[in-house]
């Protein structure tokens, strides 16, 4: 009766270690998905916005900063995330991206400081800037309001589309990759 009970307790932990294997290798694909995920991210960045810093993700684009201009409120090498919006959307205060001239694709990010009343542009001024811009903003120039500010991470999506970026995030992935298998060989070779 022993033998029976012992073979009993056997298959049960045989069938939770079968377990434990079986949810090691569903998230090991979900890991892997999502470096993938990541890596094709990247390439879409470095290859879509050329040599500009920003990219679109549906009714948002992505915009990294380059200066100061709006230092404190937005920090140089931060990622903003710009909302398309109405311009009869926006207020005094609401910071917002804009192109600065027509046809340009050089994008500013500042403050509106005063709605004009020609009805058809803004006053605009960097928080760390002095005086107001020398031009007013067009409603047709106004790319949207940004919703959310990351710090730094603009510095890292800049990186990462340059060759030398692009390299380093692939060698990152296969040498985790690596890791993985070590870890993996060692615990097989433990047991």
């Amino acid at each position: 009766m022993r033998e029976i009970h012992d073979g009993k307790e056997k298959t049960r932990a045989a069938i939770a270690k079968a377990g434990l294997i079986t949810i090691r290798k569903i998230l090991s694909m979900i890991l892997s998905g999502l470096l993938a995920a990541c890596l094709l991210f990247v390439l879409y960045l470095a290859v879509s916005s050329g040599n500009e810093s920003k990219f679109y993700l549906g009714n948002y684009k992505l915009v990294c900063i380059l200066s100061g201009s709006m230092e404190p409120a937005i920090g140089m090498g931060s990622l903003t995330i710009v909302k398309n919006v109405s311009p009869e959307e926006l207020a005094v205060n609401d910071v917002i991206t804009f192109k600065l001239i027509e046809g340009s694709e050089t994008l500013v990010t500042h403050r509106i400081i005063n709605i004009n009343s020609d009805g058809n542009s803004f006053i605009t001024k960097g928080d760390g800037n002095n005086v107001p811009d020398s031009s007013p903003v067009y409603y047709d120039h106004v790319i949207g309001k940004v919703v959310l500010s990351i710090p730094l991470l603009g510095y890292i999506i800049n990186f990462l589309k340059t060759p030398f970026g692009i390299v380093t995030f692939i060698a990152l992935l296969i040498l985790t990759g690596l890791i993985r298998r070590l870890i993996k060989v060692s615990k097989t070779t433990d047991r």
